[in-house]
C-alpha cells in the first residue's frame, strides 16, 4: 500500500472529489431512502454489530495496551513501533476527522429521513438553524462528513496495510466493510465514509513515510 502515491496525486484527488460531490447531488439522498425503507430489524441488528468495529474507543485502548506490552513486557521492539504506528495514524486520521466534522456541521440522513433537512450547514449555519428549530439536535446529528467510524476503521486497516502489505486486499476489503454498513444503517452518507475513507488513506500514506524515514 505504502506505494501508492497515486492516493495523494492532485489529479486523483480533484477526481475523488468530484465523484463525493456527485453523491451529494445524486446518490446520498437516494440511498438513505432505500436503506431506511428496506432493511429488516433482523438485519439492522446485524449491520449494527458489525458497525462497532468501527468505533475509535477500542482501538484507542487496545493499542497503547498492545504497545506497552510489547515494548516493556515482552521486549519486542518492533512490534512495540508498529503498534506506536497504527496508534498515531489512528489518532491523527481522528482528529482531523473531529475538526472537519464541526467546520462543515452536515446534517445526517436522520434529519433528512424525519425533518428533510438535507446539505453543510457549517458551523454557524448549524447554530442557527438549531435557534430557529429547538426540536433539532444540534451536537452529533450535525456532524455527518466525514464519517468517524469509517475514519476510525480505515486508518487502522491502511496502516496494518503497511506493516503487512501481503494482506493489504483483505484489510481494505474489511475497511469498506465496515464504512458500508454506515451507509446501510443510514447513520451516514456514502460521500461521508467516502471522505472517512480517503482521509484515513492520506494521513497513514504519509504517516508512514516519515515512520521509515525515522526506523
Amino acid at each position: 500500500m505504502h506505494s501508492h502515491k497515486i492516493i495523494y496525486h492532485p489529479l486523483f484527488f480533484s477526481f475523488y472529489c468530484l465523484i463525493i460531490l456527485f453523491c451529494y447531488f445524486f446518490v446520498d439522498q437516494r440511498t438513505a431512502d432505500f436503506f431506511h425503507s428496506h432493511l429488516s430489524p433482523s438485519m439492522h441488528h446485524f449491520f449494527k454489530m458489525l458497525t462497532q468495529l468501527g468505533r475509535g474507543e477500542i482501538y484507542f485502548v487496545l493499542l497503547p495496551a498492545g504497545f506497552l506490552f510489547f515494548r516493556f513486557i515482552c521486549r519486542r521492539p518492533q512490534l512495540a513501533r508498529a503498534f506506536l504506528f497504527l496508534l498515531a495514524g489512528l489518532l491523527i486520521a481522528a482528529i482531523i476527522c473531529s475538526i472537519l466534522k464541526i467546520a462543515f456541521s452536515r446534517a445526517r440522513p436522520y434529519e433528512w429521513l424525519h425533518f428533510k433537512i438535507y446539505g453543510f450547514y457549517f458551523i454557524n449555519q448549524a447554530i442557527e438553524l438549531k435557534n430557529h428549530f429547538p426540536f433539532l439536535h444540534l451536537n452529533t446529528y450535525f456532524m455527518s462528513f466525514p464519517s468517524g467510524h469509517a475514519t476510525n476503521i480505515t486508518a487502522l486497516m491502511a496502516g496494518l496495510s503497511c506493516i503487512k502489505p501481503r494482506y493489504s486486499w483483505f484489510f481494505i476489503l474489511i475497511a469498506i466493510m465496515i464504512c458500508a454498513t454506515r451507509v446501510i444503517l443510514t447513520d451516514h452518507y456514502v460521500s461521508d465514509v467516502m471522505a472517512g475513507f480517503y482521509l484515513s488513506l492520506f494521513c497513514i500514506e504519509k504517516l508512514y513515510h516519515y515512520y521509515m524515514r525515522r526506523t
